[in-house]
């Protein structure tokens, strides 16, 4: 019996001397840099054992990591390599650390029975600089774009003397804050007073489609230099015009237009009474040079009197609407045979045609009367010269 007692303390005694924590105590890191805490072990047998194997990660007594065939985490920048860690290697690597990771830190290796644990004190130096916000950005082409720059720092606002802003589009230096806000292009702009106090966001007004692209926001402060990508993209939304006349009992073709718009993926649908027409087509697109995009969708009907009344729709689909874009009429049918239908669209601009026409030859004879009133005084005739307006006595005085 006490031979099976001292046979097992030896085992014991065997079994947790193969499993020593070993590494420093101590480790110091940079903000943003990247952080490897060390966490280091010897074992009787290496590589260990992946059923019996396992590695705790723990901050301040809260748990942020743990290894046990798979590694899981609580925050993404935490990471550990499984191949390493079962050869005796069991380091927690933090990307991109910021000053609050700084703190006690615990590393627990269990390669089962045994269990041992190790305290890592880390601290994080230099300045407290984090970037922060989206990494993409959406604009309209015209519209005013604020392309996203914020960081946070240990004191804001940020003293002038020790700090910096530089802007690039696909690699190139397009504006830069240093005291003073000098752009390449009279289109980029940045708020001094909010870059001092975490927002560097970069203005482009009127921005085009060669506007689209990867931006690199570089932010200089206490000597300490970090960098942010965002990408933008640009949609320009389409405007749709129809053209084209119909008349009943022969082939007509209806003309529907996306104009303006970008980019060039676009979808044009002719429908009747909410189905789609059988007979119509897109044409190519043809691209101006601001790189926007026109394109034309026909299709061809055959109205008869059935068709009286009947609805129908252009409807565009693009990336620029939160829903389609649709334009729609219908056919009205008054008289004898073969007289043209007319769309409510095109009555409108025969109406608005009008208007104009009407208001041109008023104005036409108000300025015929005063040039011909004109002339008279100065040549003293009782009439003037015009051709199809006779000019009024020298007696009537309500025309002035």
């Amino acid at each position: 019996m006490n031979g099976r007692i001292v046979w097992l303390f030896h085992l014991l005694c065997f079994t947790g001397a193969a499993l020593q924590m070993t590494g420093p105590s101590t480790y110091k890191a940079r903000v943003g840099s990247i952080a490897h805490i060390p966490c280091t072990f010897t074992a009787h047998k290496l590589p260990a054992d992946p059923k019996y194997f396992a590695v705790i990660w723990n901050l301040e007594g809260k748990h942020i990591l743990s290894y046990d065939n798979i590694v899981t985490s609580t925050d993404p920048r935490y990471s550990l390599d499984k191949d390493r860690a079962l050869n005796g290697s069991a380091h927690l690597t933090i990307s991109n650390t910021f000053p609050s990771d700084g703190g006690i830190y615990t590393c627990s290796v269990i390669d089962s029975p045994v269990r041992r644990e190790k305290e890592i004190r880390v601290k994080i130096s230099g300045a407290a600089l984090q970037m922060t916000g989206p990494f993409t950005y959406e604009a309209r082409v015209g519209s005013i774009a604020h392309i996203p720059c914020t960081f946070k720092a240990d004191k804001l606002p940020a003293n002038p003397k020790y700090f910096a802003i530089f802007w690039y589009l696909k690699g190139k230096h397009i504006l830069s804050y240093d005291n003073t806000v000098i752009p390449t292009d009279p289109r980029y702009s940045l708020d001094k007073d909010r870059a001092l106090n975490g927002n560097a966001s970069l203005t482009i007004s009127n921005p085009s489609v060669s506007d689209g692209g990867l931006y690199t926001c570089s932010v200089n402060y206490s000597s300490f230099l970090m960098k942010r990508k965002i990408s933008m993209t640009l949609s320009a939304r389409p405007l749709l015009s129809m053209l084209g006349s119909v008349q009943r009992n022969r082939e007509n073709t209806l003309t529907c237009m996306a104009n303006r718009y970008f980019p060039n993926d676009i979808n044009v649908t002719w429908y009747k009474d909410g189905k789609v027409l059988k007979n119509q087509s897109m044409g190519e697109p043809l691209q101006y040079d601001n790189g926007t995009y026109q394109v034309n969708s026909t299709a061809k009907i055959t109205p008869s009197d059935d068709d009286r009344n009947k609805t129908f729709s252009c409807r565009i689909q693009h990336v620029s609407l939160q829903e389609p874009l649709q334009e729609d009429f219908q056919l009205s049918y008054e008289g004898t045979n073969n007289q043209e239908f007319q769309s409510e669209s095109s009555s409108h601009v025969v109406i608005i045609i009008g208007i104009v026409i009407a208001v041109v030859l008023i104005i036409g004879i108000i300025a015929a009367v005063i040039l011909c009133r004109q002339k008279r005084k100065r040549k003293g005739q009782a009439f003037g010269v015009c051709p199809l307006l006779q000019c009024p006595s020298s007696t009537d005085e309500s025309i002035v």
